[in-house]
């Protein structure tokens, strides 16, 4: 479904986040554009697509070595423009159906 239907259909907050259910929140949607990455990670030179894989030990979830999350993302390295980001931000993100 288009973002803009979503957007303007009554009662709905459009926020874009990547994460799966059995692990927490990943990456957050910056006001700006593109997206910001919530905690550290392991990543990429900026502009090299590659698959997302998580790997998480905390007490709070199930712990995962190297989920593959089948997602294709690539790191944009440039500042958002939001200003309440980190200075790095994952786009690019492909989603996969099979």
């Amino acid at each position: 479904m288009d973002v803009k239907i979503i957007e303007g259909m009554d009662n709905l907050l459009k926020d874009n986040d990547l994460g799966k259910e059995d692990i927490q929140e990943l990456i957050n949607e910056a006001a700006a554009n593109g997206s910001t990455r919530k905690s550290k990670m392991k990543i990429l030179p900026p502009g090299e697509k590659g698959e997302f894989v998580v790997t998480t030990l905390r007490k709070r979830c199930m712990t995962l070595i190297r989920y593959r999350t089948r997602d294709i993302s690539s790191l944009i390295d440039e500042a958002c423009g939001c200003g309440a980001c980190l200075d790095q931000r994952i786009g690019n993100i492909e989603r996969f159906v099979v």
